[in-house]
């Protein structure tokens, strides 16, 4: 199974869809589910360090219980230490909390009637969130859990490729530039020699005939043997695109990538209210 930094598991869909993109240039992958996730969920979270974010509410609470401790029904089944196999126990709660959503102003809602009789009397829904696009922050939902990861003290860093990966890439891309024009005259050269040995290279007016295509490749690859053997091969490499990752421009590390990450999509302006 891959390998990820962090895995954050999303009570909701839409949710999870407005964040994933970010989150998985930072390393991360973004996991969802209506209601309680699955046992391939917490499989795929045990590929790397896992956060929840739920609703502020009685559900969202047991959602967070059931990752890191197991259900009822697997207890029923085997037992406690049945559950644990399929429980998270270092599972972090980002939020939604009652505390975050007073704090950034957000509007409650009652709780369900079941829920109130237990003692909760209003919830916070992630859909609140929204209301922050008023304050100027256009992603609400990325903002804020991006916010709370690093309040949490994760290290936002991009994800990029090791030296020999990066270096590997930029390689690949200068010969396969070097090599397109010789290997377009190679196969040119060649299906016309194959064209000229048979009446026709069709079976019917939509099918090719496979002799006639491996006719074609195995003049193709002696001709292009032939060809490397009597030219030098000059790759250019003047114009290959240096830059291991797209990011805007004045970026120059890691830091500052995580600095502008913050800033833009306004994590910075949720943590200033969140640390009040």
């Amino acid at each position: 199974m891959k390998s990820y930094r962090f895995v954050i598991f999303v009570e909701k869909i839409h949710v999870a869809r407005r964040i994933a993109h970010v989150i998985n240039d930072l390393g991360g992958a973004v996991i969802a589910g209506k209601g309680f996730p699955t046992r391939y969920l917490r499989m795929l979270a045990r590929a790397g360090k896992l956060f929840i974010l739920t609703d502020a509410d009685k559900s969202g609470g047991d959602i967070a219980n059931v990752i890191r401790y197991g259900s009822k029904r697997h207890r029923k089944i085997g037992g406690e230490s049945f559950a644990k196999k399929y429980a998270v126990e270092g599972a972090i709660e980002i939020g939604l909390t009652k505390i975050d959503a007073e704090k950034l102003g957000l509007t409650p809602i009652p709780e369900t009637k079941r829920a109130r009789k237990l003692g909760y009397e209003k919830r916070y829904e992630l859909d609140a969130l929204a209301a922050l696009e008023a304050k100027g922050i256009s992603n609400p939902y990325t903002a804020y859990t991006l916010a709370k990861l690093k309040l949490m003290g994760l290290d936002l860093r991009v994800y990029l490729p090791s030296d020999e990966e990066a270096l590997k890439e930029a390689t690949r891309i200068a010969l396969k530039r070097s090599l397109e024009a010789m290997i377009n005259d190679v196969v040119s050269n060649a299906t016309k020699l194959v064209i000229g040995k048979f009446d026709t290279i069709k079976v019917d007016d939509l099918t090719l005939k496979q002799e006639a295509i491996e006719e074609s490749v195995r003049l193709a690859g002696q001709i292009l043997k032939e060809k490397i053997k009597s030219t030098t091969i000059e790759p250019e490499v003047w114009d290959i695109d240096r830059k291991i990752k797209i990011v805007p421009s004045g970026i120059r590390t890691i830091k500052d990538y995580e600095e502008n990450l913050l800033h833009t999509t306004g994590a910075t302006k949720i943590m200033e209210l969140l640390q009040k």
